[in-house]
């Protein structure tokens, strides 16, 4: 058996074919290099939390969700809907509050499961659009959704742009699959939190950011 030098740990490094490590004496504050693991670091989750229709308000505010450690996020939000049918939205916040200027840009394009063309966009608006008319049926088990979005450059100048897709039901009818991307075009903004609300409904979410290591 070997040794390997983690974070100020010795680690036993099993001679074998595969070539495993054997990680069971690592401490708590051992740091383990992004050779020998995932290259995504937890920055916040957040889960079984309510998205509702008060932009200005009660709707989800979730805090520190980006930092100045990460260029690139990975976001999962999953969750369960509503049986009001409305659209998703998101805009960045940070200490200062919510931000609504007049500088979001979004593309949606998508099918449903009827093979129908689905589309929406805006420029120059105080908000993004994720979902495009999303309802739940729960009686017909057909409620769930989920999406996954990466975004670049959350809290450094020169703007934020996004991009991802996402899952989820119309009416307990259709099912509906999108690409989306936008760009929030302001200048030295810094991004820490984001708030999700709904044109109209409700829905139960859960939420995870992931800071991706460059080295």
């Amino acid at each position: 058996m070997g040794t390997l030098q983690v974070g100020g740990t010795t680690l036993g490094v099993k001679n074998t074919s595969t070539n495993k490590i054997d990680l069971s004496n690592v401490g708590d504050d051992s740091v383990i290099p992004a050779s020998a693991g995932s290259s995504l670091v937890l920055v916040k989750s957040s889960q079984g939390f309510t998205v509702d229709n008060q932009a200005t308000t009660s709707s989800a505010y979730i805090e520190n969700c980006f930092n100045s450690t990460y260029r690139d996020y990975l976001v999962y939000i999953t969750g369960t809907m509503g049986t009001t049918q409305g659209h998703l939205y998101f805009r960045f916040g940070n200490s200062s509050g919510r931000n609504s200027n007049s500088n979001y840009f979004f593309v949606i394009k998508g099918y449903d499961s009827l093979n129908n063309s689905r589309q929406d966009y805006a420029q120059a608006v105080n908000s993004a659009m994720i979902l495009n008319g999303v309802d739940g049926d729960p009686s017909q088990l057909f409620d769930r959704f989920v999406i996954q979005l990466t975004f670049h450059n959350p809290q450094a100048s020169g703007g934020i742009v996004y991009t991802g897709t996402c899952s989820y039901p119309r009416a307990g009818t259709s099912f509906f699959t999108n690409y989306i991307g936008g760009y929030y075009r302001v200048e030295d903004y810094s991004a820490t939190n984001m708030q999700l609300y709904f044109s109209a409904g409700s829905g139960t979410f859960n939420f995870q950011s992931y800071g991706i290591k460059t080295s």
